[in-house]
């Protein structure tokens, strides 16, 4: 038999200049093919409320003009640093939302925007207020990743991306509610 585990990764980070990594390798691994199906069974209680997640269906293009083209969204056309390149296009239809998702690589590090309808994506009540483009906006920061978030004539945008916060404020002002 064949068994398709993962049972070592490296993954790499930089943030602010500092370089990061880490590797998880498992060892002793055993697969019992003899489980009984009932250990997967799902018994709720009886008062259990089921929260449904809205279903998705994503499409990837490679360029905004062939996105733009395929969605009534209009789309961001962000500016990012130079050594940045576009590495997909995202058009996202979900039941009771659109989004559109620009996803961009320098080989080490990456800036993600996005632009959607569905108002719980991201919140933006948390985090450090700042303005893009005359908007009221949050900034929000993990250490290896950071977001300005900000709403816009009923759109959530965001932008992501592990770099400095100037270079976010500027991509997010490049974007501003477009």
């Amino acid at each position: 038999s064949q068994y398709f585990v993962t049972l070592k990764a490296t993954r790499v980070s930089q943030f602010d200049g500092n370089r990061s990594s880490y590797t998880f390798q498992l060892s002793n691994v055993s697969f019992d093919t003899n489980f009984s199906a009932s250990r997967f069974q799902f018994d709720p209680p009886d008062d259990a409320k089921l929260n449904e997640s809205d279903s998705f269906d994503l499409t990837s293009y490679d360029s905004l003009s062939t996105l733009a083209n395929a969605t009534s969204v209009a789309v961001p056309e962000p500016v990012v640093p130079e050594r940045y390149s576009l590495i997909t296009a995202d058009r996202i239809d979900g039941a009771t939302f659109d989004a559109v998702q620009m996803r961009y690589r320098d080989g080490t590090s990456s800036i993600i925007v996005t632009k959607t309808t569905e108002q719980s994506y991201s919140n933006t009540s948390k985090g450090e207020p700042i303005r893009i483009a005359g908007e009221s906006a949050r900034f929000r920061s993990t250490g290896v990743q950071s977001v300005i978030v900000w709403e816009c004539y009923g759109y959530i945008y965001t932008v992501i991306g592990d770099v400095q916060k100037e270079t976010l404020v500027e991509v997010a002002t490049s974007v501003a509610c477009t």
